[in-house]
């Protein structure tokens, strides 16, 4: 920047003459004007600074406001990450490889050259498998990905030792390479393994680099004891029935604890899960081809179950497909189905989810045992609603779209030599949808079409 200032020299001989003369002075700072703010704090020319990965906003102040930008990482152009806004930029993120480390951002002033130049470090992005961890589930993982390939981690739980940490080979170790893998960010994978909690313990782990100058790196998360429950499905007989499936019922500490949900009986009929060692109740259902299904609840104050599963002898499949058709995420909040009889009982259908907004479903019901009444769809982001099959004889099939706004339900029945979802031209059901909408506008009803 520049400032100036004018000094006026007056001469006087004493005799009345007199001279005056203007000189202007000029100093230039050498620093330019342009500045930055992050997070409320403010940086100027060769500064260094720190970006976190959720929020990449730098805010440009000072200047003509008319300004080139410009940014390297590792001596390559990186330019294509910035995108200018009304406050000034957003640095993104590569769409691959190393993210973390040291950029340099230049911003020129247009109105008079001056260039803004700045440091930004960004770290490493440390992932997860799941939101808390269940003792003695060896299955969740821990990812340090951004790194250069070949960068060395040192992988440290702080103030206890109740984590063991394993590479892909099950070896124990605290030290971890990140791979040649640009796909997924060079990722480190950390297998999380635990000692024996008996309460929910609270566990910070921090990851520094051997080799490089990323920053330090810690989380926290929770470690909750688990219990073993084990499971025998016999017949009617007594007989062990094989390959009966088990679905635990959607929870919320289950969600954060990202367990395995589904498990199958071998052919002695027994199989074992791992539940939180709490005092919450978790559903299981329990079914078997050719058998009626069985919903626990379980809870930790018993753990060895024994499921005798009687032989249908009429049964019939539902069957069919939810689409979420808004913003609904069903990876997130698993859609909830139950099927309701005429007296008042209900047994859960299993969904099986396929992606955030695709799931499926098939349940077999022993008409000589039930009398149906409704069949019943809730998940949190949607319209719950509830389908009539008072009146159904044989398998059915069922298209069901899911809006927050409004739900629409087409079924069919299945081809006899199917219980699999019958074929509904996505023509039709697209104009299924407007009239449905329409009708919303003109009486707000909510329509179901059977």
């Amino acid at each position: 920047s520049v400032a100036s200032e004018s000094i006026v020299i007056q001469a006087d001989d004493s005799n009345g003459g007199t001279s005056n003369t203007n000189l202007t002075i000029s100093i230039t700072s050498g620093l330019p004007s342009t500045h930055v703010d992050v997070n409320d704090t403010l940086f100027n020319h060769g500064d260094s600074l720190n970006l976190n990965l959720d929020n990449g906003q730098v805010d440009v102040l000072g200047g003509s406001g008319d300004y080139t930008y410009g940014l390297e990482f590792n001596g390559t152009n990186v330019s294509t990450l910035i995108t200018s806004n009304a406050s000034g930029i957003d640095i993104g993120l590569p769409q691959s490889g190393a993210f973390a480390g040291i950029y340099t951002l230049s911003i020129t002033d247009n109105s008079n050259g001056e260039v803004t130049t700045l440091s930004i470090a960004r770290p490493l992005r440390l992932t997860f498998s799941s939101e808390k961890l269940l003792n003695s589930d060896s299955s969740q993982t821990l990812k340090i990905e951004g790194g250069q390939v070949g960068s060395q981690y040192l992988v440290e739980e702080l103030s206890s030792s109740l984590l063991t940490f394993s590479d892909a080979a099950n070896q124990f170790q605290t030290t971890f390479i990140a791979t040649n893998d640009s796909e997924n960010f060079n990722q480190a994978m950390v297998l999380l393994g635990s000692e024996t909690v008996t309460q929910l313990t609270t566990i910070d782990i921090n990851v520094s680099s051997l080799n490089a100058d990323y920053e330090d790196e810690s989380r926290t998360i929770d470690l909750l004891p688990a219990i073993e429950h084990r499971f025998t499905v016999i017949d009617t007989s007594g007989n062990a029935i094989a390959q009966a499936s088990a679905n635990i019922v959607a929870h919320a500490n289950l969600t954060q604890l990202n367990i395995q949900r589904t498990f199958t009986s071998d052919n002695d009929g027994q199989f074992s899960l791992w539940l939180p060692d709490d005092d919450q109740f978790y559903g299981l259902n329990i079914s078997a081809n050719g058998f009626n299904s069985s919903d626990l609840t379980l809870a930790a104050s018993l753990v060895e179950h024994e499921i005798i599963l009687s032989l249908m002898s009429n049964a019939i499949s539902l069957s069919g497909s939810l689409s979420a058709l808004g913003t609904q995420d069903f990876t997130r909040d698993n859609p909830l189905m139950s099927l309701h009889f005429a007296d008042g009982s209900s047994e859960t259908i299993v969904v099986t989810i396929n992606n955030a907004s695709q799931a499926s479903f098939n349940h077999e019901v022993d008409l000589n045992l039930h009398s149906l009444s409704t069949m019943r769809i809730e998940q949190l982001d949607s319209l719950t609603i509830e389908v009539d099959t008072s009146q159904i004889t044989q398998n059915q099939s069922y298209n069901i779209l899911l809006e927050r706004s409004v739900a629409i339900v087409i079924s069919s029945p299945a081809p006899k030599e199917s219980s699999g979802a019958g074929f509904i031209d996505s023509r039709f059901i697209v104009l299924l949808i407007l009239l449905c909408l329409m009708g919303r506008r003109k009486n707000n009803r909510r329509e179901f079409i059977n």
